[in-house]
């Protein structure tokens, strides 16, 4: 090895012909290495403070004039270090694994990437998960997959919010969707995601606060009772599977989504309905009496194989029904096309529930039997302790409730009183 001032003309001198070829720069301890293949790479030696053995680094990029500058501050650094007793070899592994660390979770701060992890490990156990994930995917990826989540900030989520409420977030379709009531949801959705990946990250602060909802609780709670009169011009069009779902609702008080999942070997020979808490809104078992009236709707139903649902989609037997907004809404239209084009006053599916927790009433079923038919809750000390299933007692409710909706379906003709004949003469 000899010493020369490393120039433009030394760096780029012609390789050795076998071998390689060491020039020491003289105003640093950087070393020019040259090998026969035209490779040229700087490097430094040094002995570090207590050792015996000397190490050799190389710099990260190729030698080169534009990067000489740099590599002979990196040698005197290097061999300062060494002196000092560090070694500068693991000063290096330790800026290469935190930088692997960075990347790594830069990817899986990713918000398309958390949002995966969020449908799969928390998203997966709720019941609504087909409607959470029809969220996330629709209104929350587009513009924001790519986006690392901490950059998603809160005024770029108001905006999107503002969207959505006004109805003009525009879907891969080109059209638009949204409303005050799927603003509300989208928000609740995106503040359940931030505040699941904040309870993995400890640096992660959610953006999402109080005030950002569009409606009020209050404003959300709907009231509407079906009418004796209303229930009447509906039944008739209750046909079909879908129409055979929603007498079931009317017989039975439950929710659409049970009753879409009802299946053959949940219902047991004494006529009673087990609900698994898996799929129950209330995460515990419920038990549902089944009346002469709702098992006739069921046993109507037609056995297919390779399915075990008793109200199968038509298309795809193993798989439940779908479509139920293009069901409601053919379902209004006959309904309108009977009254010569007058439609009913706007109504829901959930008010079919409503209602009958209403007729239970009108029938004088006790508040407490009628709320354990709906599957709610039981407050205070009865709600924890009471652990009996009451399936005798909601037995009776359902028969009273089936016995009123068959008089409000089939009322009697009003007394006639017969006039005598002495009376006509």
């Amino acid at each position: 090895m000899h010493r020369k001032l490393l120039t433009p003309a030394v760096l780029e001198q012609r390789p050795p012909k076998s071998g390689r070829v060491e020039i020491r720069d003289s105003l640093s301890p950087l070393v020019l290495r040259i090998t026969a293949r035209g490779n040229r790479s700087f490097i430094v030696r040094a002995r570090i403070k207590g050792q015996k053995q000397p190490i050799r680094l190389t710099y990260e990029s190729p030698a080169h004039i534009s990067v000489l500058a740099e590599a002979r501050t990196w040698a005197v650094e290097t061999v300062g270090s060494c002196r000092r007793g560090v070694d500068p070899r693991r000063d290096r592994s330790s800026d290469e694994a935190a930088a692997q660390a960075a990347a790594e979770k830069q990817a899986r701060d990713r918000f398309g990437a958390v949002a995966d992890l969020f449908l799969e490990k928390h998203a997966a156990r709720n019941r609504s998960y087909a409607e959470n994930k029809r969220i996330v995917d629709f209104y929350l990826r587009p513009g924001w997959e790519d986006r690392q989540i901490d950059e998603i900030r809160r005024p770029e989520i108001v905006e999107r919010l503002d969207q959505i409420e006004a109805g003009a977030f525009k879907g891969r379709d080109g059209k638009t969707y949204g409303g005050p009531v799927m603003a509300d949801r989208v928000l609740a959705q995106l503040r359940k995601l931030m505040n699941w990946h904040a309870t993995r990250d400890p640096d992660f602060v959610s953006p999402i606060v109080k005030g950002m909802a569009r409606t009020k609780p209050k404003d959300r709670a709907r009231t509407r009772v079906l009418s004796d009169e209303e229930i009447r011009l509906i039944w008739p069009h209750l046909t079909g599977t879908y129409g055979a779902v929603l007498k079931t609702l009317f017989y039975t008080a439950q929710r659409l989504g049970e009753v879409a999942q009802m299946q053959c070997g949940q219902i047991g020979a004494d006529g009673v309905w087990e609900i698994p808490a898996a799929v129950y809104k209330g995460k515990r078992p419920q038990f549902v009496p089944l009346t002469p009236e709702a098992k006739a709707v069921v046993d109507a139903q037609p056995e297919i194989d390779g399915s075990s649902l008793v109200f199968p989609a038509q298309r795809d037997p193993s798989k439940q029904m779908a479509n139920w907004s293009a069901l409601k809404a053919a379902l209004d239209a006959a309904i309108t096309e009977s009254r010569d084009g007058e439609p009913l006053p706007h109504w829901t599916v959930h008010d079919i529930r409503r209602t009958c927790r209403t007729l239970m009433s009108r029938a004088r079923v006790s508040p407490d039997i009628s709320e354990r038919v709906l599957g709610h809750a039981i407050p205070g000390v009865a709600g924890v302790y009471d652990r009996h299933a009451y399936v005798e007692e909601k037995r009776e409710a359902l028969e009273a409730l089936a016995a009123l909706l068959n008089r409000i379906i089939q009322p009697k003709p009003a007394n006639v009183v017969p006039i005598s004949r002495r009376a006509v003469e």
